[in-house]
């Protein structure tokens, strides 16, 4: 017969074993279900960053904001959603962008891919293939590079460039991929990551291996520090944004006009401010040339393989939201017009004959508040990408 401390042993033994066994169920359960702090892109010497293929992560988006709790999924190829088909069996329809496309602020069935892709079938017999090709933190120009590189993967027949009217323009300084020449056509640069991003990279890699538990509860404390800060800060004084934007502009483009071959940024864009205000400016000049020249090269390249081309101008909260924590302060700004970014796009499409249409009218009248994410997040919500899926389609379907 077993002793009383025996018996003491072997209890104290199956509880530690159930208790292991409790956190291995949960954990798996965690990583499963709650996959936070995963990575969904990785380093590339040529795009700066891709997409990891396979991936998934879960937002755990600021109560003040609205809360919720959103999954994306990458296919085997690398876009949100499924895998493409194969054989290709419909209409193919390739949105391509940065984070307002790839939309992790919101569930797939209410991106605006999925809308799109709704509305389209509505219009026509056959409902097309939608591909979510949104990179978050891409500028037009790593969307141009990744859409050449993978233009036979994709068999599109119709392409829509989502432009972001807040930051797309400092893109082009900031990743150093494209430069012209003294005849103002489009060449590659000499560019590379700086270290500090490599570091950065190898930090969220480390924190993705460990345990999914330790994430998920890192990730809900970070969550409510996050809530409490967003709280304090309504009301206070704002810092001075738009000062601070114009010297970093000013800065960024000192830095592209020296050469120096090092990318700092991926994901910290900011207001296009000297477009905004001082358009006269160096870099702001420099900027739209590129930009011109990098649509020119989208465009050419779609009439080459055959796809049609399409652009979308998606406005910039700061010009249209009169409760948005960054703003353009008027009295400081007198001559500063809300719709010069959005229409320094379309000026673009003019002139190169591209097939366009700015949301800045589409969103004022519907009342822009309702169609943001809200306070210092300029990313569109589930109901602008709504509102601009149905915009969108009755434009684009004749092109199919």
């Amino acid at each position: 017969m077993a002793s009383g401390g025996g018996r003491l042993l072997f209890r104290l033994v199956v509880s530690a074993a159930a208790t292991l066994v409790a956190l291995a169920l949960a954990n798996a359960w965690a990583a499963r279900y709650q996959p936070v702090k995963q990575l969904l892109f990785q380093l590339d010497d040529e795009l700066l960053h891709e997409t990891l293929p396979g991936a998934r992560r879960l937002l755990l988006m600021p109560a003040i904001v609205g809360g919720e709790r959103v999954l994306t999924e990458l296919g085997p190829e690398g876009y949100r959603g499924p895998a493409l088909r194969s054989p290709k069996s419909a209409q193919r329809v390739v949105v391509a962008g940065d984070s307002l496309v790839l939309a992790e602020n919101v569930v797939r069935r209410e991106t605006f891919v999925a809308r799109l892709g709704g509305a389209l079938a509505q219009l026509s017999d056959a409902a097309p293939e939608m591909v979510n090709a949104g990179v978050s933190g891409y500028g037009p120009d790593q969307t141009l590079l990744r859409f050449e590189r993978d233009a036979g993967l994709l068999d599109a027949d119709l392409c829509v460039l989502v432009l972001c009217a807040n930051n797309d323009f400092g893109d082009l300084i900031r990743n150093k991929i494209f430069r012209l020449d003294a005849q103002g056509e489009l060449v590659r640069g000499q560019y590379r990551l700086h270290e500090r991003l490599r570091e950065m990279f190898a930090g969220w890699e480390q924190e993705a291996r460990e345990p999914a538990l330790l994430r998920l509860y890192r990730s809900a404390r970070e969550s409510r520090a996050q809530e409490q800060a967003l709280a304090a800060s309504v009301g206070a004084q704002r810092p001075p944004y738009i000062q601070e934007y114009l010297a970093a502009a000013r800065g960024e483009y000192q830095d592209y006009a020296s050469g120096n071959p090092d990318v700092y940024s991926l994901f910290r864009d900011y207001y296009d401010v000297d477009i905004a205000l001082y358009p006269a400016w160096p870099s702001a000049q420099e900027k739209r040339r590129l930009m011109r020249a990098v649509l020119g090269r989208f465009r050419d390249l779609c009439a080459e393989r055959g796809v049609e081309f399409f652009v979308l101008v998606v406005p910039s909260a700061v010009d249209l939201c009169a409760d948005f924590e960054i703003r353009v302060e008027r009295e400081r700004y007198p001559w500063y017009s809300p719709a010069v970014l959005s229409a320094s796009y379309v000026g673009i499409c003019q002139e190169l004959g591209i097939a366009h249409h700015d949301l800045y009218d589409d969103f004022v009248a519907a009342g822009p508040q309702g169609l943001f994410v809200g306070h210092d997040d300029i990313h569109w919500n589930a109901a602008g990408q709504a509102l601009a899926a149905g915009v969108v389609a009755g434009l684009i379907e004749p092109l199919l």
